[in-house]
């Protein structure tokens, strides 16, 4: 894989389209978003078990995930 996900979403983020387009891409965007924060929740490694778990909770039930790293 080449593009790196922050590639990835700056591209994204330039598609102009209609629609059905920009909301596949805004969903796309999104889940891309918190799949890095997952990486980093999982890179913490001064997390317990139980504290991983409850901020990945966080993150997915986020519908409004405006944090980027």
């Amino acid at each position: 894989m080449g593009m790196t996900i922050d590639t990835a979403i700056t591209v994204l983020g330039m598609v102009e389209a209609h629609g059905v387009c920009i909301e596949a891409k805004d969903i796309a965007v999104d889940t891309m978003r918190k799949y890095q924060q997952i990486e980093q929740i999982l890179d913490d490694c001064d997390l317990e078990a139980w504290e991983i778990l409850e901020k990945i909770r966080e993150v997915v039930e986020d519908g409004n995930n405006n944090q980027h790293n």
